[in-house]
């Protein structure tokens, strides 16, 4: 199997580009947030804010599970192996 330069090229350019894609030095600074100022004339009254009516609590569906997990209690309990003097 012949390599082919041409693909070999192209693989080292995609990386290249990939990588200067996101470096952070081609980026903008950040500039200042823009500020709102609303200027509301003087004979605007004042606007009266209403909230939502609250919606009713409902009740919720209750879980019934249909199997439990094994109780499994066959054997002897063996502890782990202490084994800080290996590594």
């Amino acid at each position: 199997m012949r390599h082919n330069p041409a693909r070999n090229w192209l693989f080292a350019f995609s990386i290249l580009i990939l990588l200067a894609c996101n470096l952070p030095a081609g980026a903008t600074a950040p500039t200042e947030p823009a500020t709102l100022t609303v200027e509301t004339p003087a004979s605007a009254a004042p606007l009266a804010v209403t909230e939502p009516p609250l919606a009713p609590a409902t009740a919720t569906a209750s879980v019934v599970h249909v199997s439990n997990p094994a109780f499994v209690s066959t054997g002897k309990l063996i502890y782990d192996v202490e084994s800080s003097g290996t590594a």
